[in-house]
């Protein structure tokens, strides 16, 4: 397990950079449109696509770049290979919203404020403040799906990793979303020769 953290170290730390950036994005947007819950909902909702899309794009590069290898034997396939990195770039977000929903449970709810047992509430609150905050661009969507339930903390992360893990895998098998759909890549003019030809 080691040697596949040291090697791919980098790919990881690429994952993080990423959501950070695009938190950043989100948190930007935010901020800007926090008057309005519809319109802070649509940014949020772009900034997440934005940063969905950035991860498939780098995970089906990837997939396409070892598939080179695989084909020529210079190496093994590992089709899960990006399922598995994204969860370990993710591990700091599952946990804090892991961390979240164990603090929730066990507050006492019986008051208009939640005072008791203080340990339990300090958890919830430094663990969903910190959540919320490293992943700026489901703020809006959270907030407006499901502003009190610390669940939705440990559900976002993994559209991350099913994006990651779908997305190298395509890619390993030569294959993209838009060939998925028979869309022909290439050029517009290429595409209408194409067509002029099978008339």
């Amino acid at each position: 397990m080691f040697p596949f953290l040291k090697s791919n170290s980098y790919i990881i730390v690429k994952m993080f950079v990423n959501q950070i950036g695009i938190t950043v994005f989100g948190l930007v947007l935010a901020m800007a449109t926090s008057q309005n819950e519809k319109l802070l909902l649509l940014t949020s909702i772009f900034s997440i696509l934005f940063y969905l899309f950035l991860l498939y794009t780098m995970s089906w590069e990837a997939g396409i770049s070892d598939k080179i290898r695989v084909d020529a034997g210079r190496m093994q396939a590992q089709p899960y290979k990006y399922f598995l990195l994204s969860f370990i770039a993710n591990i700091l977000n599952l946990v804090l919203g892991i961390l979240a929903v164990f603090g929730y449970m066990l507050i006492d709810k019986s008051a208009d404020i939640w005072l008791e047992p203080e340990w339990a509430v300090n958890l919830y609150s430094i663990c969903n403040a910190i959540a919320r905050f490293i992943q700026g661009m489901y703020l809006g969507a959270v907030q407006y799906f499901t502003p009190n339930n610390p669940i939705s903390l440990i559900l976002i992360a993994f559209p991350a990793i099913i994006v990651c893990g779908f997305g190298y895998l395509i890619g390993l098998r030569g294959y993209s979303i838009r060939s998925i759909f028979g869309i022909k890549a290439g050029s517009p003019k290429e595409n209408s020769e194409n067509s002029k030809n099978k008339e």
